[in-house]
């Protein structure tokens, strides 16, 4: 991404990690529109998922990079939790207003119209100043729409960039972020609200200004916004937690940020804590609580959680709160939906279906399913199908949940209430104690994940003279078990990857000559290997070879504390590439990982 300050602030900031899929489905989605348009995308996903910075992130690059497609950004944002319901002509005013910011900065470069969101007056009279006749025209036309319907200034706010990008020969690429606010728009003149969603259908069809539209609630986007006649014009893109290499890298950012000591066994807690969700990984590095000073303590991690879970001070409290708090309050009002939310979070991992909580709690199957469909829209609970459920799939909503509960149905103490939270971070604990090794090889793994067919110096990264060629991991396994003969089998990570066609082979197996691999051992030690070791390599890498019949393999020895001299000549003389940590997080920091802790 170029480094250049975007029109639009990226929230997350130097914490952010990976996306990289996303960030380039949406760079080439909108660069593809004047040749090859892919039609309009949906970006769905929890609060606190990275979907805004992914959207900013992706503008900021077609503002900097490109000049054939023009970006476009309008926000609803600031509407999601008001009383007052969004009026017709609020929106068409914020959407006009997004199109014409937006243009505006493109075309004249200048991203500080997005910086202040300047308002209505100052762009118009700096149309004027800049004899800017196109905006000018749009300025007309907006003036003479509002007199006539709340109705027709809104169609005509929804379509408007269509048909200019199509007749001016201007490509557009236009970001709506937090559509599903759009199901409910207050028109004046029937004094009625409406589902204003259903007007963007021809102008999620056009070719030259297709859609990008997010959305933080995901049963209302899936349900209602994208329903109707919107059904099937929006290809969907889910946000998903962050893989476990991207989880811990976050944890060592924010460490560096934030002036922590972070170590393996507190990266490798705050992965189980958190299974990978940013804003939870972001809360327990970044926490009110005195005991943020004792980190990496675990014993200090567990009381940022207790704070974090439990306090009003806590940011996870509030956040829960705010977000999914209301309408827990909203749907519990009778003692079923109370039961039923108890039942589901002491059945972590069981699919939830009415007939067996009914069955179970002696309840009214009707409510029941009632109940669980309150739950979904709520975003508490999700839809695996017509009938069943699955519980929250953030496991820090789910603990809040559990903690609420306890206090307020079963109407524990506080220190009642927080045991179960106590054990599990206990369990963790020995958890992260004994994965040490497990974290640097998922970092390894997630390093080669990202190799991407280019060209590096041997020497500087692999203690091997020359150009050295990353190819493309095609397929990654982080292998544990055993070989023939019963022998451990000390190869941590297999990248496989495609040769090119008529490639030369160094095996006679009749396996197929496609796929080489590059075999990995992982040692996060704090002593330097020797020849011993070395040796044992050598032969579980043939081993590996011969059992997966692999055109050709690569082997790859990383180890914290480097080689001995011994070992290092034998590497040497076997062509074997090898790594202490410096040299492992400097290729870690080509492909946007922080690197292992020292």
């Amino acid at each position: 991404m170029n480094k250049q300050q975007g029109p639009l602030e990226e929230p997350a900031g130097e914490w952010f990690v990976n996306r990289k899929e996303a960030l380039e489905l949406f760079w080439k989605w909108a660069t593809d529109i004047p040749d090859r348009p892919r039609g309009s995308y949906a970006l769905i996903g929890l609060r606190r998922t990275g979907k805004t910075t992914i959207i900013h992130k992706v503008f900021n690059r077609l503002f900097h990079e490109q000049r054939r497609v023009m970006p476009i950004y309008v926000t609803f944002a600031e509407y999601l939790n008001r009383s007052k319901p969004l009026g017709a002509y609020e929106f068409a005013e914020e959407y006009f207003m997004g199109v014409m910011r937006s243009y505006l900065a493109f075309r004249h470069r200048r991203p500080d119209l997005h910086h202040f969101r300047t308002k209505y007056q100052e762009l118009y009279l700096l149309a004027h100043e800049l004899s800017d006749e196109l905006a000018l025209e749009w300025f007309r036309i907006y003036q003479g729409e509002k007199t006539v319907t709340a109705h027709n200034v809104m169609q005509w706010a929804i379509n408007f960039p269509k048909g200019y990008a199509w007749t001016n020969d201007m490509p557009m690429a236009i970001f709506i972020d937090e559509f599903q606010v759009l199901t409910d728009v207050y028109n004046p003149d029937s004094q009625r609200m409406r589902d204003l969603t259903d007007s963007f259908q021809q102008a999620s069809e056009t070719r030259w200004a297709p859609i990008v539209v997010s959305g933080s609630s995901v049963s209302m986007m899936v349900d209602d916004a994208l329903s109707g006649l919107l059904s099937g014009r929006f290809s969907l893109w889910y946000v998903e937690p962050l893989l476990e290499e991207h989880a811990v890298d976050l944890v060592f950012r924010l460490g560096q940020i934030h002036n922590i000591k972070v170590t393996p066994e507190l990266a490798k807690a705050i992965w189980e804590l958190t299974q990978g969700y940013p804003y939870p990984i972001e809360r327990l590095m970044k926490s009110a609580s005195p005991a943020i000073n004792r980190l990496p303590d675990l014993d200090a991690l567990d009381e940022i959680l207790l704070f974090e879970l439990t306090e009003r001070r806590g940011g996870l409290w509030y956040h829960y709160h705010s977000e999914y708090g209301k309408y827990i309050n909203q749907i519990n009002g009778d003692q079923i939906t109370r039961k039923t939310l108890l039942w589901i979070i002491k059945h972590p991992g069981q699919r939830i279906f009415a007939d067996a909580i009914a069955a179970e709690l002696n309840l009214d199957e009707k409510k029941v399913r009632e109940s669980l469909e309150k739950l979904h829209e709520a975003d508490i609970i999700h839809s695996t199908g017509w009938l069943s459920y699955e519980d929250p799939k953030d496991p820090m909503l789910h603990r809040y949940i559990e903690f609420q509960h306890h206090r307020e149905v079963e109407q524990l103490s506080p220190e009642e209430a927080v045991q179960n939270l106590i054990s599990e971070v206990n369990r963790i604990r020995g958890i992260a104690n004994h994965q040490v090794g497990h974290l640097a090889e998922v970092i390894v793994a997630g390093v080669m994940r990202n190799f991407d067919g280019s060209e590096l110096d041997g020497q500087e990264w692999f203690g091997i003279p020359g150009l050295i060629t990353l190819p493309k991991i095609e397929k990654i396994e982080r292998r544990e078990g055993v070989i023939k003969k019963g022998e451990y089998n000390e190869i941590d990570v297999i990248g496989e990857f495609r040769l090119p066609d008529n490639s030369p082979s160094d095996t006679n197996s009749s396996a197929p000559k496609s796929i080489g691999a590059w075999l990995v051992s992982v040692r996060y030690r704090n002593k330097k290997m020797g020849l011993a070791e070395i040796e044992k390599f050598l032969k579980h890498t043939m081993a590996v070879k011969s059992e997966k019949g692999y055109a050709t393999v690569i082997r790859w020895y990383f180890s914290k504390s480097g080689f001995t001299e011994e070992a290092t000549k034998r590497l040497q003389e076997d062509g074997i590439y090898f790594s202490d940590q410096q040299q492992f997080n400097n290729l870690a920091n080509q492909f946007d990982f922080l690197g292992l802790p020292a």
